[in-house]
């Protein structure tokens, strides 16, 4: 079945939480102003038609796709396959679902963290890559992974007390000391243009920037280097977005530095943004 004639959006959500979160509201409440019918329901829903006849699908509360991305992959192509048209490409998706992609990014000259991917994640193979970088600390994530989920900082002083990864492939990065002190810097891009940028600083004594560990949220206006160097990272993707959030941390007198792309269910903050909803909005009329 293809896409109707009628002004419809679709909004995957997922099984664990299959209601919108508070932050997409704004996105609900403008789309609905301008005539779409929204539909949110889960990417795990039996029932697929909403998706299959909707004029675009976004998927920004796959919130749990990391517990079972072979399932979600065969969402996305199945949904495809049907006729469904989703707002970013299933390809781009796709990629952007193993935090491999830095590598492709680094090779493409957009400025990353030294990032290894790790198949065996056993505390041998880590430690001897940590040897060999010289990395007193590092990152260890899942190469599948959302919200901060599995990611552990590994000191190598600390071998004999390191936790038991879970098979499969990870990423493992030199950790960024200052992450406490500079936060996240978050830029939102709709069909290509800038949009706003939210700073994720972490808790007290937290280096992980996610919701969960108790993160501040503040919008801010960044240097216009840091937005270059992430229009930088938008033209190094496979292909161009309708959405997108680049994430990185900004050092006064240093290059931002792209820590990760979202362009399957990024954060938007568009409750800390007034009047940013409309730009999704304008972005699917033109579309429609």
């Amino acid at each position: 079945m293809t896409p109707d004639d009628t002004l419809s959006v679709a909004i995957a959500t997922c099984a664990a939480w299959p209601d919108p979160g508070p932050g997409l509201l704004p996105l609900i409440e403008a789309l609905t102003a301008r005539g779409f019918d929204v539909t949110c329901l889960p990417w795990q829903s039996v029932d697929e038609q909403a998706f299959l006849t909707a004029r675009v699908i976004l998927p920004l509360c796959a919130w749990d796709y990391a517990a079972a991305p072979r399932a979600f992959r065969d969402w996305i192509a199945r949904i495809a396959a049907g006729g469904g048209r989703f707002a970013n490409a299933p390809d781009l998706m796709l990629w952007n679902m193993e935090k491999s992609y830095l590598l492709d990014l680094a090779a493409r000259g957009v400025p990353v963290p030294r990032t290894h991917v790790i198949a065996d994640p056993s505390a041998g193979t880590v430690a001897a890559r940590m040897r060999e970088e010289g990395w007193g600390r590092a990152v260890l994530k899942p190469a599948i992974g959302q919200s901060g989920n599995g990611v552990t900082l590994l000191e190598l002083a600390r071998i004999g007390n390191w936790p038991q990864m879970p098979p499969g492939a990870h990423v493992l990065q030199e950790f960024q000391a200052d992450i406490g002190e500079t936060g996240e810097t978050t830029l939102t891009f709709f069909g290509g243009a800038f949009s706003h940028a939210v700073l994720r600083r972490p808790a007290a004594g937290e280096w992980r920037a996610n919701s969960q560990y108790g993160v501040a949220l503040e919008r801010i206006r960044p240097d216009k280097a840091v937005i270059e160097v992430a229009r930088r990272a938008l033209a190094a993707l496979p292909t161009p977005p309708a959405y997108v959030r680049v994430d990185g941390i900004a050092r006064p007198g240093r290059e931002f530095l792209v820590t990760e792309i979202e362009l399957i269910e990024p954060a938007l903050f568009l409750h800390l943004c007034p009047g940013k909803a409309e730009r999704i909005v304008d972005l699917l009329c033109c579309a429609a």
